[in-house]
Order: C-alpha cells, then sequence, then structure tokens
C-alpha cells in the first residue's frame, strides 16, 4: 500500500458518494429507471469493501484518530440507509415480470404531498451526512499528506 493508491481510494469514496447524492435528486424528480437508480447495501460498496480490509491500515497512523475511521463507517453506512428509505419511498414498483412488464411499468411514481416531503427530508439529510463523510475524508486525506510515503508503505 502506498500513498498515492490510498489518496486514489479515498478520492474514489468522495466521487461515489458525491454520484449517490446526484442519484437521489434524480429519483426524486422521477422519470428515470428505478434499475440505474436502485441502491446498494453498504457492505458491497467499493470503497466500503476498501475502507474494511487495506483502509483499516490507516487506523494505525499515529496522527489519525480513531474517532476519525469511526466516524467514516457510521457516515458512509448512514448514507446507504438513508437513500435506500428514499428509493424504497420514491421509486416505482415493478412487479410485472419480463421486458414488457418492465417497459410499461416504468412511469415515475407519482408521490402524495407527504410523501414528497418525506423524501425532500431524506435528501436533505442525505446532503448532511454526505457532506460530513467528505469532510471526514478530506480530513483523512490532510493527515496523510503529512506522513512519508515509507510510514505508509510500513502499514502492510
Amino acid at each position: 500500500m502506498n500513498k498515492e493508491e490510498v489518496l486514489k481510494h479515498l478520492g474514489m469514496g468522495k466521487t461515489i458518494h458525491l454520484e449517490w447524492m446526484q442519484k437521489a435528486k434524480r429519483l426524486l424528480k422521477g422519470g428515470e429507471s428505478s434499475d440505474k437508480l436502485a441502491p446498494i447495501e453498504s457492505e458491497t460498496c467499493p470503497f466500503y469493501r476498501w475502507f474494511l480490509t487495506d483502509g483499516q491500515r490507516l487506523s494505525k497512523l499515529s496522527n489519525n484518530p480513531l474517532t476519525c475511521m469511526q466516524n467514516i463507517e457510521k457516515l458512509h453506512g448512514e448514507i446507504h440507509t438513508i437513500y435506500n428509505e428514499m428509493f424504497k419511498l420514491c421509486a416505482p414498483s415493478t412487479n410485472k415480470e419480463g421486458l414488457l412488464g418492465k417497459l410499461f411499468s416504468a412511469k415515475p411514481k407519482v408521490l402524495t404531498a407527504e410523501e414528497l416531503e418525506i423524501a425532500q427530508t431524506k435528501l436533505l439529510e442525505l446532503e448532511r451526512v454526505s457532506n460530513e463523510l467528505i469532510g471526514e475524508i478530506e480530513r483523512l486525506e490532510r493527515r496523510l499528506g503529512a506522513v512519508s510515503d515509507e510510514k505508509i508503505a510500513s502499514l502492510e
């Protein structure tokens, strides 16, 4: 593991979760296939898989408090939970099978005023948590900048 590799994975984490914010906004607007906007479980997220394996080595850095790693893990889980809740609320249900069933059930779900308010609140919550996660990742990136490549390589 080297610094460039670690920074690449952290950057990927920020990018992936910013993309989820965009998906959440499109989900709320409707009109896009729910297949493209379907949530994934936190555990199957590429960033999280890296974070739980190689990324955990970063907790050994003396300038990286344990709370940073715990916050990233907690916030990451919250993002996936909130998005999943939004998806369940906003995505059209597709009970029909086969190609024609999927084509004809691809109409956006019309939300009631109450559902829309809940979805908008979820979107704001998702944005807040996403910003917190990105802030934690950026703090970790800055801490890595203060550590030599050799030190990071020795974490293996």
